[in-house]
């Protein structure tokens, strides 16, 4: 069975296009069973734009010393602007539940923030969860027995 190929990623300041490449990408080395020397190598051979910029000029020449975590994250930071995370922690912090929104769309919209911004724990993860659910939700897991500070994200 082939390997699944990843789509390319240009280096568009797009969350759903940059975290559709890194999840494609591991999919890719776990099943063409890639060591991960050759990780990142395999890898570029799916960027094109300012994201093959990147790896042609500040990883090729040393890729050995580059893991597959670091080429990520250094190819975040060099597609996307400066303060983005900053404003994904804003866009974060005031989004809540809105009235058409289920509470598995709202926990897939807050669990991506998190991914993006990338400094979070559990316990601000659930917090963030529990807070942001409509009212008449918390009431309902309270008297489920739920607590926000003992409750794990899957309790919630």
């Amino acid at each position: 069975l082939e390997p699944t190929t990843p789509a390319i990623y240009r280096g568009d300041e797009d969350e759903i296009k940059y975290m559709t490449y890194v999840l494609q990408c591991r999919r890719f080395c776990r099943e063409a069973r890639l060591p991960p020397d050759e990780q990142v190598m395999r890898c570029s051979d799916f960027l094109e734009g300012n994201a093959l910029h990147f790896y042609t000029s500040m990883v090729a020449l040393n890729e050995h010393e580059w893991t597959l975590d670091r080429f990520f994250m250094g190819l975040f930071d060099h597609c996307f602007s400066a303060d983005f995370r900053l404003r994904k922690r804003r866009q974060l912090d005031a989004f809540y539940q809105g009235p058409n929104m289920t509470v598995q769309q709202y926990a897939a919209e807050v669990s991506l923030m998190f991914k993006i911004i990338g400094s979070s724990n559990p316990e601000q993860r659930v917090d963030k969860l529990w807070s942001g659910m409509r009212s008449e939700l918390r009431t309902a897991l309270w008297k489920e027995g739920l607590d926000m500070r003992a409750s794990s994200w899957d309790e919630v």
